[in-house]
Formats: C-alpha cells, structure tokens, sequence
C-alpha cells in the first residue's frame, strides 16, 4: 500500500483532518512568511498539536 493509499484510508475514515490540515498548513505558511523564521512556526504547529491531543483525550 503506498503513502497516498494510506492516507485516503485515513481521510475516508476521519474527514475532519483534510479541512483542518489545510488550515493549519496556512496558518503555519503565514506565520513563516511573516517572521521570516521557522522558529514561530514552530512554537504554532506544538499549540495546534496540542489542541488535537487535548480534544482526543477529551472525547
């Protein structure tokens, strides 16, 4: 099964992650672009890694 096949398994089970993929891609673009470093990038993707932990772990 190669990567692409893997991952449409996924997305067909939970949808949600495409939407919220695309989002977090842009926010995390945005936020390079802007500071010209990855560093904040970085410190946002944890946050955004850290909500998805929270709301599993919640539900």
């Amino acid at each position: 099964m190669s990567a692409l096949e893997r991952y449409q398994a996924f997305l067909s089970k939970y949808p949600i992650t495409l939407p919220v993929n695309f989002i977090s891609g842009i926010v995390l673009a945005w936020t390079y672009e802007r500071k010209e470093s990855v560093v904040p990038a970085m410190f946002v993707h944890g946050v955004f890694n850290t909500i998805a932990v929270l709301l599993t772990a919640l539900s």
